[in-house]
């Protein structure tokens, strides 16, 4: 099979059938354009002849050499890896060149999170200004960023299934929400007192069993998302009606500046508040093996793990120890 077809058959799988989002498919793309472009692969390269322990290696040290971190390394090794198990099912290899190539370990490190007290001086902030915001009759956009913050810390959800949740997945009766994480794999998640009154605000009173809980589209019908600039041919093509107006890249912005306002840290990503809602989680009692499946973590064989668990004690341990859980 040829670089090039091989490539794009790749792209196609993990997006079809192992149901990886657009981001990480292009961040995958990335790294194999890279590595055929450091190799000087030509588009009609046979893959045997091309993907091998030797090229692979000489492309470890170009990265080294770059000056690119561990992590870095690590994560790209990774794509390399993925690529190299696809082409073993399909059988266009026998066996991973990539296993034989080791990379430089990497640093452990602390996960920076935002504290208790930082939270809720932000949540008395937000009550400020949805109180200025009402007088001046515009309150929506305040309360949609609130709720961004409220679903992302209150729940512990990636900003991917943040952007992807759909009004029909919220489960009003018991205060859950049902998410789809990486890998198609779907999980409940509990929603705060502050998450359940926010959404009805921002969504309504006449709450709507489909479409997603923000909006996709503008309404003009205008459709604009800066995350798929870069896409070309075929998946440009294929993702055209999933553009979005509220990107992902317009959630972190939104996180960014709303933690800007209570945090000096240097990173203020959705994703600290996902490190916070589980030290807070963990550091209030909780049970470790809930807090583990409410972040849907695939290592803790997390079908196993949920039906031992079970919703009801998922939601009293979240109850119990989440600090927003009962506002």
């Amino acid at each position: 099979m040829q670089w090039k077809k091989a490539v794009s058959e790749f792209l196609n799988y993990i997006e079809s059938q192992r149901g990886y989002s657009i981001n990480t498919a292009d961040s995958y793309e990335r790294d194999l354009r890279q590595f055929a472009e450091v190799l000087k692969i030509a588009e009609d390269s046979d893959i045997v002849s091309i993907f091998t322990k030797g090229n692979i290696r000489k492309y470890v040290y170009f990265l080294k050499d770059d000056g690119q971190k561990a992590k870095s390394i690590a994560r790209k090794r990774s794509t390399l890896l993925s690529f190299g198990k696809y082409m073993i099912k399909v059988g266009e290899l026998f066996s991973n060149p990539v296993r034989l190539v080791s990379v430089p370990k990497l640093e452990k490190t602390i996960p920076v999170i935002i504290t208790e007290p930082q939270m809720r001086e932000l949540a008395e902030d937000y009550e400020g200004e949805q109180q200025e915001a009402q007088e001046a009759q515009n309150p929506t956009t305040i309360i949609r960023d609130e709720l961004i913050v409220e679903l992302l810390y209150g729940s512990g959800i990636r900003v991917s299934e943040l952007h992807n949740l759909r009004r029909r997945e919220i489960n009003w009766s018991n205060g859950t929400m049902r998410v789809m994480g990486k890998g198609r794999k779907e999980r409940i998640v509990p929603l705060t007192d502050v998450a359940i009154k926010l959404l009805k605000e921002f969504l309504g009173e006449n709450i709507r069993k489909d479409g997603f809980v923000f909006p996709r589209t503008a309404k003009s019908g205008r459709k604009e998302s800066k995350n798929y600039d870069d896409l070309k041919g075929e998946r440009a093509t294929l993702h055209k009606d999933d553009i979005s107006l509220l990107t992902v890249r317009r959630i972190r912005q939104i996180v960014t500046r709303e933690l800007s306002k209570v945090s000096e840290a240097k990173k203020k990503s959705p994703h600290i508040l996902r490190h916070s809602f589980a030290s807070h989680l963990l550091d209030n009692g909780a049970d470790i093996r809930v807090v583990k499946e409410m972040l849907g973590h695939s290592s803790l064989a997390s079908t196993q793990v949920y039906t031992h668990v079970g919703i009801e004690k998922m939601l009293k341990s979240y109850k119990q120890a989440h600090p927003r859980s009962g506002e």
